[in-house]
This record gives structure tokens, C-alpha cells and sequence, in this order.
């Protein structure tokens, strides 16, 4: 996938369209809760008929030089309404990774996390998508804001779906990574369970799981790995689930934000850094949520940059 390029003015036109039509952007998730539709899971976002057993990130004529970002979003609990907060941002968050120059061509894929050991569904995998068929993915979401209740959500599945089931030219021909942003408030279970993989992604039951530990390794070796934490959450308010992730994805990769509606700025601003084309002023005017939330970054990119400099390494950049 990845067609196609991101224009403003027919985002801006398609939601004045939606608007006269009294057409919700998650329709699908309405159509559920009203009866209309009896299956909750939309078909084109059901991780066990990807196509190839994959979604794919690939450069074409139009986009050269594709770069994967992945955006999981935690539709559990109070965490429901954060994908409702990414679709109103959509225009910042490529405007500003196009206009700043961070990516030439990103191919952007959408995923919604549930609990995956309670929730009818609890995975939704859009499209690797560089125009406005990333927002159909997000509208086919079901935002079942359910969860388990026991301090863990299915982030591993999340992550499994990135380090098994995706597939992008940046890696197999270049060697460069994309980016996967996690977005929610709760800690992950331990382990990727057979029962939950054969649930999720079909095929035959795995005769056992797959360690959190070896998939995060797996994740952080093709891809540039965060869990955004938004305030206001039920795991926002104190040290636990920051310092859970912390010890997994190491210091920097753990981000705070405060105000939630900055979440599009955050994940562009994160990619501008760790590239090295976030310009001067664009970090000199944050808003003091950004900056409380980036400021990790920065602190860990100056620090490889700094270790970079006396082993003699050219591959480090702010």
C-alpha cells in the first residue's frame, strides 16, 4: 500500500462532506453499538487476513524512498477516546513530518490495541498509508473500551503485529529503521500466549508463546520503539507504568504528555529529532507540554551523539 500523498484541502473538504451528511467518522464503531452491523471487528482491519500474511510498506515512483511509522493506539477504558483526539490531528501530524523534512515519504499505519485476553477485539491493523486512506483506517475502528481491569493491556500483540507481521522496503533494502509509537497507560502482559496469537492472527494454535522480553527486542532492532503515555488516563497519575516501560525500552523512549490534543505534534516532533532535521526554532517554541514530554528525547539523542563522538562513530545525529 502506501499510495497516493497527503493533501490538507481534501481532508479539510471530505470532513465539511461528513458534516452535511450527518456522517460520524467512526461510523463503523456506531453502526455496531446501534445493531446495524453485527461484527465488530471491520473486515479490512482484521489481522488475520493480511494479505501475503503481512502489511507492507513499499517504495513505488510516487514514494521512493518509504519509511514505516506505526501508531498503536489503546482503545481500552480511558484510553477510548484517543483515536477520536489522532483523527482531528491528522493535518498537523503530516504537515509537520512533510514540511519539516523528516520524512520524505512516510507510510503511516494505524492500530487499535485492546486487552487481548478479555476483549472481543483486540487487535485492528490499518494500511501502511501515505494519503487519506490512513483516516478510512482509523474511521473502521471499533472502540470497545473495555479491558481486563488487571493493570495490563495487549501491547504485545501490538508489538508482535510490528516484528511478525509487517514487511517494509526501509529495512530489507536499506537497513533503516521506521518508527512504532505505542500509545496507553497500562503495563503489558508478560507474554504473547498461543491462544491469543491463533485468536488474533489465525492459522494453527503455536505450540507455545512469545516472551514481552524477545518482542520488544525484535521491535527495537527494525524499529525507532516509544510508549506515549497521555495524561488524564487511568495509568497517567504516578510512577508505575512509566517506570515499567522505562525498564524495557530504556530511558528516553518513555514519553509523558500532559495535554493529549498534542499528541500529532509529539510523535512528528520525536521522528524531526531522532533524523537530525528538527529545526532550531521548532525547538525553541514548544508549548510546555511538548517540551516536558520531549525532553527526554533530546536528553538521550545528545547523549548518543556525545558517545558517538568519542568512539569516532558518524551515525549518531540530534
Amino acid at each position: 500500500m502506501g499510495g497516493g500523498s497527503w493533501n490538507n484541502d481534501f481532508y479539510e473538504e471530505r470532513a465539511k462532506t461528513r458534516a452535511a451528511n450527518n456522517v460520524k467518522v467512526f461510523q463503523h464503531d456506531e453502526d455496531v453499538r446501534t445493531g446495524k452491523v453485527a461484527t465488530a471487528l471491520h473486515e479490512l482491519l482484521d489481522p488475520s487476513k493480511l494479505r501475503n500474511g503481512v502489511r507492507e510498506a513499499r517504495d513505488s515512483a510516487e514514494h521512493p524512498h518509504s519509511r514505516p511509522v506505526l501508531v498503536e493506539l489503546d482503545v481500552t477504558g480511558s484510553m477510548r477516546t484517543t483515536p477520536v483526539t489522532v483523527q482531528k490531528s491528522l493535518p498537523k501530524l503530516m504537515t509537520t513530518i512533510l514540511t519539516s523534512g523528516a520524512l520524505a515519504d512516510p507510510q503511516i499505519c494505524f492500530v487499535a490495541i485492546g486487552d487481548s485476553q478479555t476483549d472481543r477485539v483486540p487487535l485492528q491493523v490499518g494500511q501502511f498509508e501515505s494519503g487519506l486512506q490512513m483516516e478510512d483506517d482509523i474511521s473502521r475502528f471499533y472502540l470497545e473500551g473495555n479491558g481486563g481491569g488487571s493493570g495490563e493491556e495487549g501491547y504485545e500483540m501490538g508489538l508482535m503485529f510490528a516484528t511478525r507481521y509487517t514487511a517494509t522496503d526501509a529495512w530489507e533494502k536499506r537497513k533503516e529503521k521506521g518508527y512504532l509509537f505505542i500509545v496507553g497507560d497500562e503495563r503489558a502482559y508478560d507474554e504473547a500466549t498461543p491462544h491469543a496469537i491463533h485468536k488474533i492472527f489465525g492459522g494453527e494454535m503455536p505450540s507455545k508463546g512469545v516472551p514481552l522480553s524477545t518482542l520488544i527486542t525484535e521491535a527495537k532492532e527494525r524499529y525507532h520503539t516509544y510508549f506515549i503515555i497521555p495524561g488524564g488516563t487511568d495509568g497517567s497519575a504516578g510512577e508505575t507504568v512509566f517506570n515499567y516501560w522505562t525498564e524495557r525500552l530504556g530511558a528516553g523512549h518513555v514519553l509523558r504528555l500532559a495535554d493529549v490534543s498534542q499528541i500529532c505534534n509529539l510523535i512528528a516532533l520525536t521522528i524531526g529529532i531522532v533524523e537530525g532535521t528538527a529545526k532550531p526554532d521548532a525547538l525553541t517554541s514548544l508549548t510546555p507540554a511538548i517540551k516536558a514530554a520531549i525532553d527526554p528525547v533530546l536528553a538521550g539523542t545528545k547523549t548518543k551523539v556525545a558517545d558517538a563522538k568519542k568512539s569516532g562513530s558518524k551515525t549518531a545525529r540530534l
